[in-house]
């Protein structure tokens, strides 16, 4: 059977997946990126791309993968205009190839951060668009904690009811919450997304729960044991998230 970590680095493409070797894997990637990313996609959506930019600005979006979207800052990069950047970002989150993340606002008083963040859906994708070999050069990588999160991220995705939507929250101090489960208008849970297996708890996440007193909290991790904290926060391994706990609390 496949564990998560060859799902988390190879990503959820079968063709990629299931590959006998990581060379095959790391090929059909490569051959995607280039066959679906800048010719079908076009094709599908009638838009005229330049190719070039538009592999750059994927590029730019996997270096900055888990990262509040500036599209200011990208078309200053890019030397294109900030709607052209826009539309490249609704054309790939059409293409199933990035996940918007909106921010979860509760509070008028508290400053509350506007901006999205952005995910590449899948993270066999976005190791090879930052080249990163293998799963042991993953572990010496800066982008570890975010591919990580976007991971998570994505498999609570999958798996969510039409009634559970999903949000980040962070204010201008900087107290952030990874993901807000939110149904209808109330917080639903909070969640911390952990690369740790003996995660500390931050006093942003215990800062974020009481500003949105969420009915659970979370610390999701590769693979700790089941456990509740002082606090009343449940740490717990993402498989015992996604079969035993998510199913229950939706």
């Amino acid at each position: 059977s496949i564990g998560y970590v060859e799902h988390w680095f190879r990503g959820g493409f079968p063709e990629s997946l299931l590959s006998e070797t990581g060379d095959l894997s790391k090929a059909w990637i490569d051959d995607f990126i280039v066959s679906y990313v800048e010719r079908d996609l076009a094709k599908m959506f009638g838009v005229d791309l330049a190719p070039t930019l538009l592999r750059n600005f994927w590029s730019m979006l996997a270096h900055l993968n888990g990262n509040l979207f500036n599209g200011e800052s990208f078309a200053r990069s890019l030397g294109v205009s900030a709607p052209t950047v826009n539309r490249y970002l609704d054309f790939l989150e059409g293409g199933y190839l990035i996940r918007r993340l909106q921010p979860w606002f509760v509070n008028a008083k508290k400053r509350l951060v506007k901006s999205p963040k952005t995910y590449i859906r899948d993270t066999g994708i976005l190791h090879r668009l930052l080249n990163i070999p293998s799963y042991n050069e993953l572990f010496g990588n800066p982008a570890i904690g975010a591919s990580w999160e976007g991971y998570v991220i994505e498999q609570i995705y999958q798996l969510k009811t039409k009634q559970t939507e999903l949000f980040f929250y962070r204010t201008q101090t900087g107290a952030e919450c990874d993901l807000v489960l939110v149904q209808g208008i109330k917080p639903l849970a909070c969640i911390e997304i952990k690369l740790s297996n003996a995660p500390t708890v931050s006093k942003g996440f215990i800062s974020c729960a009481k500003d949105l007193e969420p009915k659970y909290k979370y610390i999701i991790t590769p693979k700790s044991e089941t456990y509740k904290t002082s606090n009343e926060i449940t740490v717990t391994n993402l498989e015992h998230f996604l079969v035993k706990i998510f199913p229950e609390i939706q």
